[in-house]
C-alpha cells in the first residue's frame, strides 16, 4: 500500500468506520469494478455481501494489518 496512490473519490466507497470495522480499504475503481486492500481475508465474504448495496463487484487483495492501519491513518485521517 505504501506505494500506491489511492484517489481521494474512492475513499468515498466506504467510510472510515467500516475501513477500520472490516480492515480494509478501497484502492481503485475501474467500471463497476471496485479493488479492495484488507488485512483479515476472513472478513471477505462480510464485504462481498455488500456488493448490491455499494452497486458494484469487488476484487480483494491482502496485505498486514500494519500497513493498512497506516495507511487508513494517512488516507482517512487519525
Amino acid at each position: 500500500i505504501e506505494n500506491y496512490q489511492i484517489s481521494k473519490d474512492i475513499l468515498g466507497i466506504i467510510p472510515k468506520g467500516l475501513a477500520i470495522k472490516y480492515s480494509c480499504m478501497p484502492l481503485d475503481k475501474i467500471g463497476d469494478l471496485v479493488s479492495f486492500v484488507i488485512a483479515d481475508p476472513g472478513n471477505m465474504y462480510d464485504l462481498k455481501q455488500q456488493e448490491s448495496f455499494l452497486n458494484c463487484k469487488m476484487n480483494f487483495f491482502v496485505t498486514t494489518p500494519s500497513s493498512l492501519k497506516k495507511a487508513i491513518q494517512q488516507y482517512y485521517g487519525a
